[in-house]
């Protein structure tokens, strides 16, 4: 019993080590402060009476120092005078603030203001009959508070004085410590969660009953059992090897796991373990706290169901699938079992809402519930998610293919008329996506939108049928998105530059221009080449950024070098999109008004004949319009297109760029060399210029010059450089003086060198 005050002392810090507190109740006092962040105070025994007065005078009596340093006050009658005498300590316990000796009368009156009557009434006793046992009572104070004051009785007859000696002592926080415990003996048995007391090794030490009924095991088979054995996966050493590693580096854990009954059913539960040791030096126990989130009160249920389920249908909603994949992805985990999530979209339903109006629309909505619900089993979870989406959970499906089976029947129980109330017969059908797990470690929200995307997939497809979500496309897909997002990154902050590629007259050796070529600095990747990341952005708005970008660069370059004497003409290609939009020639027309020192013949606009335009007439009108601004024009590859004489013919280019692909065998293939001369030829009769693309060797430019063609680009004339060193090149580039009827080009060799 705690309550004698001479065997018990309070510290602000320390250790528990009595035995009248048992390890469960103590376990309760350091949960509660854990839980709820208070800090308790700790009890010490104190082995036998501070020491008596030794000292023959009053005063020496009354200000021993051992009472003090105890917190013990003192209380002295001596009948000679029929007056008391209380030490500063007592004082402050009672209440009194006369000092010296005091009449009984005075004291009485004290003691009456601080409400104590029946204290005045035991004293009085006292001083005719010892007290036989230490007696307690409360003190009112000044601001409101009550303070627990016990008085005992000690020796009255000490070095010939014949006194009466009472000592007090306030157990206020005494008082309130044993309400504590009064209060965690009643948590330990009458608390709804089950209670554990492990110790170091996760043995357990204690239970308290309501473990014992969400177990369903006795007391005695429980104890000494390891806390592993009560798991759902008693061999599973994983999460226990987590908390254990939670718990060294805080005294806390919390979080979720799933355990066993007797029984053998699963049930999954919020667990939370706190560390704490019993005394200095002893190894550490633990308690562990375990909720049955399946046991909840009936009032938190339907709340819960209120607020995951769909109000029209009836069937669940966005947070009711993804609450349910919670819960069913982490019992699958455990027991190595497959799910899957199948994600449908009506089609055409848009057309629905937009004739018939909302009233109909949702009708039809319900329909659609009611034939998903015919179809799905009770093990699934079926939820509308919005508008005209719809979701299901399937549980118990071994393989994709099971998936893919199941989702064709629910294709077919969709697909059909549906009768409504305004005697309109609407025909309807679905498309769905569906994901599968283990497929991969993925959280629900993932697996629904992996369904999602393969939905998508089912519409592109031409709707009314299933797809199941492929990890390996959207891994391709999933790291596009990530090098177009750097792309529009690199092309904010200028990681982007344009490599040069001079053209030079083979025949006479004047460099006349040359091509635009974009690179991307990487910082990491060190330089990328545009077939890398240009295909990503192809038809798309970044793709019109990233040519104009490269345009205004173009420029600036023209206007470099025409200030150190080379007015070279530099071509750049155009995405066949940004041609065709809108804004092409306006653009074309603000670029050239930025930069009015410029020619506009010093710049070419490339279009690769193997684009596709969809508008040629359109194409046409916009290369008219971009000629009369004195902007010439090519089309670059010729010769890999689908429609190259449809493009000779109808596009008025100034320029016409064959093939490297067709250049590079013309030494080893009759039909490219007959293919490329009859190009030249055709190209000249039509009054185009012609450029090889391609030039490696000198023996191709030989065989180009004897063809008919002059002009020339290639890695053996020079590979395409950085701007500075194209003004290198330029300045240590040699003409010779070639004639005609000579088939020698030695320069070439002499000038890839340089």
């Amino acid at each position: 019993m705690i309550g004698g005050f001479s065997a018990i002392y309070l510290a602000t810090s320390g250790l528990i080590n009595s035995p009248a507190i048992s390890l469960p109740v103590l376990a309760i006092l350091l949960l509660g402060a854990t839980l709820l962040g208070n800090s308790l105070p700790v009890i010490l025994p104190l082995d036998g009476h501070p020491g008596d007065a030794s000292t023959t005078t009053k005063a020496a009596l009354l200000d021993d120092p051992c009472l003090k340093t105890a917190g013990i006050g003192v209380i002295f009658y001596d009948s000679d005078v029929d007056g008391f005498m209380v030490n500063s300590l007592a004082r402050q316990h009672l209440g009194v603030t006369r000092t010296g000796w005091i009449s009984p009368s005075i004291l009485a009156n004290n003691l009456e203001q601080s409400n104590t009557t029946s204290l005045w009434t035991t004293i009085q006793r006292a001083v005719k009959e010892p007290l036989l046992e230490p007696q307690e009572f409360v003190i009112c104070c000044g601001d409101g508070h009550e303070k627990y004051i016990q008085i005992e009785p000690a020796e009255s007859n000490r070095e010939g004085l014949e006194l009466l000696r009472i000592m007090t002592r306030d157990i206020t926080h005494l008082h309130h410590l044993k309400r504590k415990i009064q209060f965690a003996e009643t948590m330990w048995d009458k608390h709804h969660d089950a209670l554990v007391l492990l110790d170091e090794q996760f043995t357990i030490i204690d239970v308290n009953p309501a473990f014992l009924s969400l177990i369903g095991s006795s007391r005695a088979s429980a104890l000494g059992q390891p806390i592993q054995r009560f798991r759902a996966d008693p061999e599973d050493r994983k999460c226990a090897a987590s908390i254990r590693s939670a718990l060294r580096r805080k005294d806390n854990w919390y979080g979720r796991t799933w355990n066993r009954t007797r029984e053998g059913e699963v049930f999954l539960a919020e667990e939370r373990i706190v560390k704490f040791e019993p005394d200095v030096g002893k190894n550490a126990r633990y308690i562990a706290l375990l909720s049955d989130l399946a046991c909840r009160a009936p009032e938190a249920a339907a709340i819960d169901r209120e607020s995951d389920t769909d109000s029209l249908t009836g069937l669940g909603n966005r947070e009711g699938i993804l609450a349910h994949l919670r819960s069913n992805l982490a019992r699958a985990n455990v027991f190595n079992r497959h799910l899957a999530v199948c994600y449908i979209d009506l089609d055409c339903y848009q057309g629905v809402h937009e004739r018939f109006g909302k009233t109909i629309s949702d009708e039809l909505l319900i329909a659609v519930a009611n034939r998903l619900r015919s179809q799905s089993r009770t093990i699934d979870y079926i939820a509308r998610l919005g508008g005209d989406e719809f979701a299901l959970v399937l549980a118990g499906v071994e393989s994709p293919e099971m998936v893919m089976a199941y989702g064709k029947r629910l294709l077919m129980s969709i697909r059909g008329t549906y009768q409504l109330s305004n005697r309109h017969k609407i025909y309807l059908t679905a498309s769905i996506g569906a994901s599968f797990y283990p497929s991969a470690d993925v959280s629900g929200e993932v697996l629904v939108r992996h369904a999602h995307q393969a939905m998508y997939q089912a519409k592109d497809k031409g709707r009314d049928r299933i797809e199941l979500f492929d990890a390996e496309r959207h891994r391709i897909e999933d790291g596009n998105r990530r090098r177009l997002e750097r792309l529009r990154y690199a092309l904010e902050n200028n990681e982007l530059c344009i490599h040069l590629q001079p053209l030079v007259n083979m025949r006479s050796g004047q460099v006349l221009g040359a091509e635009a070529l974009l690179r991307w600095e990487h910082p990491e990747d060190g330089l990328v080449f545009p077939d890398q990341f240009l295909p990503l952005v192809s038809g798309t708005d970044q793709a019109i950024e990233v040519d104009r970008w490269v345009m205004e660069a173009v420029m600036l370059q023209i206007e470099r070098f025409s200030r150190h004497g080379y007015p070279l003409q530099i071509s750049v290609n155009i995405d066949a999109g940004y041609i065709q939009s809108d804004h092409f020639v306006s653009d074309l027309e603000a670029l050239l008004a930025r930069h009015p020192r410029v020619s506009p013949a010093l710049l070419e606009i490339e279009i690769l004949e193997s684009a596709a335009l969809t508008d040629i007439e359109r194409a046409c009108s916009i290369v008219r319009e971009v000629q009369n601004m004195g902007i010439t024009v090519a089309l670059d590859d010729f010769g890999t297109g689908y429609s190259s004489l449809t493009y000779l013919k109808r596009i008025p280019a100034d320029t016409l760029k064959i093939d490297k692909s067709f250049i590079i065998d013309i030494l080893s293939s009759t039909e490219s060399r007959h293919l490329v001369k009859a190009i030249i030829s055709m190209a000249c009769k039509l009054h185009h210029t012609v450029v090889a693309e391609g030039v490696e060797t000198d023996e191709h430019a030989k065989m180009l010059l004897d063809m008919g063609c002059e002009l020339g680009q290639g890695y053996g004339i020079q590979k395409p450089i950085a701007a500075d060193s194209l003004l290198e090149w330029l300045r240590a580039f040699e003409q010779p003086l070639l004639q005609q009827e000579s088939s020698n080009v030695y320069w070439l060799d002499q000038a890839g060198q340089k």
